[in-house]
């Protein structure tokens, strides 16, 4: 058998351990042990990550160097990080600890040459062993800790099958104790190995044609479980029990380029393909098959190899040919384009904590809201120089880390946001009542109820009178999250921060504006000072007391009838603000004292919901 090439003594990893930091430490709980992460579906279900980048991005807490040639991502679990690479003539898995440092190599045959050298598929991990699948065919298990050879078979050999133009491209699945794999070819389409041994469990009829480039999906329908996958020039489906052929459906792309995993949504089936674009089916089981009905079929996005993620009702993904590398969302329901843009330019996905993570074929990454409204690149920057060949590894996002592969070159960037050093989160609007707030208008006759109601979980502001609702206690330093939505024609209104003062229609404090299309500017009425520098800055001493502001540095709100998000945080003398995730402005000097929050009423119905404040340090 093949042994572990680099193989750490007892000693040798005991003072690698010894030397980790107590962050290094707690990325023991990364764990992403796939490709496209935990339920192969390209979802970091990580949450408190930043929001946005600094201007040269996130800091890179390590670069590993030594991994080979290749395009494997990567995958993570027990406190080691795992993925392949070319090293001379050979595919080469490679195991480091949290910090990038190597603790074993292992080689898996020979190394992918031409054309495009370099690996395709990441490894998988299983508990106490590393599965990986190379460019030719040749499937290996390795003892996780170690790197040893537990077993290896050539399934192209093996199954009487052939090589495709690129290269196998497959990154395993393990369902239990079976080892899911496609070798294609005249005798079989995808099999089953027990995962201990490598012996064949059961074993696909042909569906008539070679491997694709892709990895199978798992799903379950109507008491089947299944496994989805593109062959070379058809999708098919087999039974995940018996092997048995389900279904096949000829599909044909540009070069035979199948090479996104079938997404499986609720009964549906969705596949997307260069210069075919996207296809939902309907499954409908019956009599041991499975029938599908083409439901929706879409030329604005042609997946080529960057993957795509399905959030909300939303598909998110770069399209080839169709849209010349524009990113876009389809609605899944309809398969309706919501946006083509162009974001950064073609390139791979992810997503995490409503971002999506997208990283271009020429270094460069960009931070999105996963919003369907447009595709804003909230932060961008590059990778350093040095890694050889287009950037084509897909992103991974686990225990507060951005992992970027290129070629020889692993780069793991810190993107967790600051810990909450602050109080609990205070619920301001309870969803019931107003409870908690008191109310000032200019119409002295008016009465709370003439202009503010809940309806359905809902803040209702009438907007007239003119005046503001505002909380019974004050407040210094806090993030304050409040959704907004205008449901008809939009008008003015604002948030209000550190009232303090005589009550009048614009009283002593700072405004964070919710004027539709001006939403993000900054004012301070009364005094209230606001610092910042021309042209964005800019005073009004005839207007309300001496008023001055700061204008926002971009839009990012949604269109009327779609809700917003203010995140507004009050540090000392700075004030940040972020709309939708996109961080908007930002004012220091800022007067500091404790004060009201109010919801101003100023003309237009405004509807509010989600108003919490967590109390920062201090407080």
């Amino acid at each position: 058998m093949r042994k572990s090439i680099v193989l750490l003594t007892t000693l040798m990893v005991a003072g690698a351990l010894c030397a980790l930091t107590a962050t290094v430490a707690a990325q023991g709980d990364a764990y992403w042990p796939q490709f496209h992460g935990p339920a192969r579906d390209n979802i970091s279900t990580e949450t408190g990550l930043l929001e946005y980048w600094p201007e040269d991005g996130p800091e890179l807490l390590w670069t590993a160097r030594g991994l080979g040639y290749g395009y494997s991502t990567v995958s993570i679990a027990d406190g080691r990080i795992y993925t392949a690479g070319n090293f001379n003539d050979k595919t080469v898995v490679s195991a480091m600890d949290m910090s990038g440092e190597i603790i074993w190599r292992a080689e898996n045959g020979e190394a992918w040459a031409d054309p495009y050298p370099g690996t395709r598929g990441t490894p998988t991990v299983d508990g106490d062993f590393v599965y990986h699948e190379s460019p030719h065919g040749d499937v290996i298990c390795l003892q996780a800790a170690t790197g040893e050879e537990v077993w290896a078979v050539s399934i192209l050999e093996q199954f009487g099958s052939e090589n495709i133009r690129w290269g196998l491209a497959e990154s395993l699945l393990i369902d239990g104790d079976h080892v899911i794999c496609t070798p294609g070819g005249p005798e079989t389409s995808i099999v089953a190995l027990d995962k201990g041994t490598g012996e064949v469990v059961w074993q696909a009829p042909s569906s008539g044609d070679l491997a694709g480039y892709t990895s199978v999906t798992l799903a379950e329908h109507d008491g089947v479980r299944m496994i989805l996958t593109m062959m070379l020039k058809s999708v098919i489906g087999v039974n995940a029990d018996t092997g048995d052929l389900l279904f096949r459906i000829e599909h044909v792309s540009y070069a035979d380029e199948n090479i996104l995993p079938p997404m499986y949504l609720d009964g549906h089936m969705i596949v997307s393909s260069l210069s075919v674009g996207t296809i939902k089916w309907k499954l409908d089981v019956a009599d041991g098959k499975v029938a599908l009905t083409e439901v929706w079929r879409s030329e604005e996005l042609d997946h080529h190899h960057g993957g795509t993620v399905l959030v909300d009702g939303h598909l998110y993904g770069n399209s080839t040919a169709f849209n010349r590398g524009q990113w876009v969302c389809l609605d899944v329901e309809t398969g309706e384009r919501v946006y083509a843009e162009a974001g950064i330019g073609k390139g791979a996905i992810t997503y995490a904590d409503g971002m999506l993570y997208t990283v271009n074929e020429g270094r460069g990454v960009g931070l999105v809201p996963a919003t369907p409204g447009e595709h804003d690149v909230v932060s961008y920057f590059e990778i350093p120089e040095g890694g050889e060949g287009p950037t084509w590894a897909h992103p991974v996002v686990a225990g507060g880390r951005l992992y970027l592969r290129h070629g020889d070159f692993l780069y793991a960037y810190d993107i967790a946001g600051e810990a909450d050093a602050g109080g609990d989160e205070v619920r301001l609007f309870n969803g019931t009542d107003l409870a908690g707030w008191e109310h000032f208008l200019v119409d002295e006759n008016a009465s709370m109820e003439d202009v503010w109601s809940v309806e359905d979980g809902v803040l209702v502001c009438k907007g007239e009178p003119g005046g503001y609702l505002c909380t019974a206690d004050t407040y210094e330093s806090f993030k304050l999250t409040v959704e907004w939505m205008w449901p008809g024609e939009p008008g003015n209104s604002g948030v209000l921060l550190r009232i303090t003062g005589e009550p009048t229609m614009l009283p002593n404090c700072v405004e964070a504006q919710l004027q539709s299309g001006n939403a993000g500017d900054m004012y301070g009425f009364q005094g209230f000072k606001v610092g910042g520098e021309p042209p964005r800055w800019f005073e009004a001493p005839d207007v309300a007391g001496g008023l001055v502001g700061l204008r926002k540095t971009a839009g990012s709100e949604n269109k009327p009838g779609e809700w917003n998000t203010y995140e507004i945080t009050a540090d000392g003398d700075k004030i940040t603000l972020v709309v939708n995730g996109k961080q908007v402005n930002e004012a220091t000097g800022c007067d500091v004292r404790p004060g009201k929050i109010g919801l101003q009423s100023e003309g237009g119905v405004i509807h509010f919901r989600a108003v919490t404040l967590t109390p920062l340090e201090g407080e």
